[in-house]
């Protein structure tokens, strides 16, 4: 397990696009898990991702944007 805070800081879009690339294929070769907190929109468009809105109470789970 991962735990990766605003991993996207910093990062251009394009590189952001990677990372969500390489994210995607260390879960699906290692099945590694990844607890993430990021307002990347590319982040939250990863495949098959949960998203925890803690904006409202009580925390709901939603699908990515995709």
């Amino acid at each position: 397990m991962y735990l990766l805070d605003e991993p996207e800081n910093s990062l251009s879009a394009e590189n952001q696009q990677k990372l969500a690339c390489f994210l995607e294929d260390f879960y699906r070769f290692y099945k590694c898990q990844f607890t993430i907190s990021t307002h990347s929109p590319f982040l939250l468009a990863v495949k098959g991702v949960k998203v925890y809105d803690m904006d409202e109470l009580p925390f709901k789970v939603k699908n990515g944007l995709i």
